[in-house]
């Protein structure tokens, strides 16, 4: 979090506390401006409102990179699962078809054997 300290400058004079407070940016989005809103402590009543823009990396942009990791990886996950589904039927069509060719070539095998071959 940040700490603000919150001071009334003065020309003539010493300038005056007017209070603290801290403000949390861990929800604040890298490079997005994000509007908070604080209550003063220790001086004058009041709130003070922040608009912060982080350059960094914060928690809630690390959990939006990983939501979004997340969601790629669910979609590879389900073409995948699809993909997985059309070669178990092309599995299932070329096993067919080495079955009928395994009984042609039993039948072709009977005929050679009877014609003498």
């Amino acid at each position: 979090g940040v700490a603000v300290s919150l001071w009334d400058k003065n020309s003539f004079g010493s300038d005056d506390f007017l209070g603290y407070t801290f403000v949390m940016y861990e929800d604040c989005l890298k490079g997005q401006d994000t509007q908070k809103v604080s209550t003063l402590m220790g001086g004058t009543s009041g709130t003070v409102t922040l608009v912060l823009r982080p350059d960094f990396d914060t928690s809630a942009t690390k959990l939006a990179k990983l939501e979004s990791e997340y969601d790629r990886l669910g979609n590879e996950h389900e073409c995948a699962k699809s993909n997985n589904q059309l070669l178990r039927q092309e599995v299932d069509r070329m096993s067919g078809e080495n079955d009928r060719f395994s009984a042609n070539n039993d039948k072709l095998e009977k005929e050679v054997n009877r014609l003498g071959g």
